[in-house]
């Protein structure tokens, strides 16, 4: 009897590849260092003189799996929904198992697992940041079949879009200075602007405008963390120059005494404040004490004598402009 074999209706020819054995009325094809080209049908012919009998079978090769597309690092805003999704050349014996920070991922309501058509699919419904639940993490893809194994792994972050806490106060009082603030929350970093009729307000010198960071919520887990900030826009605006509301009324005091003229401003905070005497601008010292407290200044005089009964002056200063005021200190008994 003889045995031949054929690969796709062609005669196998032995050699190095392929090998043949036989015992008694066993017959072998061996195939060393198996190949993607050695897929196909295969088939084994036996004849003897007074007939032939064949038999065949199909030989398909599975290679290792190997990816042709990933998927990237992604950002979604809470409450949206995630998809990921990548493609291998293998469907057949192929298992599929997705991770998140290195733990194994199963097929629920909240994260929906697929497998079709050499595509591996993980879709989320709808993204959580929170402590313990938070979908933010490392998502890995694994795949694998009796040749081997692969993987892709791709950083997801899931952020908090803005939403104001506190809405901004709609009444203010006219010529003073307002503090408009509002508070708001959501993943940093922020692009804050402030805008008056559509148009966008810049420091100025009637203006600021800045971030105040007033809480801080830090979420951990075992790979990351994740930071939410709360903010606080101010905006200063209509900056007022200082007027006097109280001014000193003309003072007699006994030579030897103590004196003090005071004087109250209103206007926009921070003032600087000089007092003159016969218009020649005063230093603080052991005869002249100055004293600010708000919108309050004292000039303090020490040991009354003759030559400080005269005119005094007080010149109250901020960004925006000045003031004056005059003051009158007199010695009692002096004609």
């Amino acid at each position: 009897m003889t045995v031949q074999w054929h690969k796709d209706n062609i005669g196998i020819s032995p050699d190095n590849h392929f090998r043949t054995f036989s015992e008694k009325n066993k017959y072998t094809l061996e195939i060393a260092d198996l190949q993607q080209s050695d897929h196909g049908t295969y088939l084994c012919k036996a004849s003897n003189s007074v007939g032939t009998a064949t038999c065949c079978m199909e030989l398909r090769v599975v290679g290792k799996p190997v990816f042709l597309k990933t998927f990237e690092p992604t950002t979604v805003a809470v409450g949206n929904p995630l998809h990921l999704e990548c493609q291998v050349n293998e469907d057949v014996g192929v298992s599929i198992t997705w991770m998140k920070d290195g733990k194994k991922l199963h097929n629920t309501m909240d994260c929906k697992l697929s497998f079709e058509d050499k595509m591996a699919i993980l879709d989320i419904p709808k993204a959580k940041l929170k402590d313990i639940v938070s979908d933010t993490g490392n998502y890995t893809c694994e795949v694998l079949n009796e040749a081997g194994s692969g993987s892709c792994t791709s950083l997801v972050t899931v952020k908090e879009p803005p939403s104001f806490i506190k809405e901004l106060q709609t009444s203010v009082i006219p010529n003073t200075t307002v503090r408009f603030k509002s508070t708001f929350k959501g993943t940093p970093p922020f692009i804050v602007k402030w805008l008056k009729d559509d148009t966008e307000l810049m420091t100025g010198p009637s203006c600021f405008t800045g971030l105040e960071a007033v809480n801080l919520v830090t979420n951990h887990d075992e790979t990351q963390c994740n930071i939410n900030l709360i903010y606080i826009i101010n905006v200063f605006v209509l900056a007022e120059p200082p007027s006097f509301i109280k001014v000193p009324d003309p003072i007699e005091g006994l030579k030897g005494k103590d004196v003090s003229l005071n004087v109250e401003l209103k206007g926009t905070a921070p003032f600087e404040m000089r007092w003159f005497k016969d218009k020649q601008q005063l230093k603080e010292s052991r005869k002249y004490k100055f004293v600010c407290e708000g919108p309050s200044a004292t000039l303090h005089i020490l040991g009354l004598e003759a030559s400080d009964a005269c005119g005094y002056e007080c010149k109250a200063s901020n960004s925006v402009g000045s003031a004056v005021c005059d003051a009158e200190v007199r010695l009692r008994g002096r004609s």
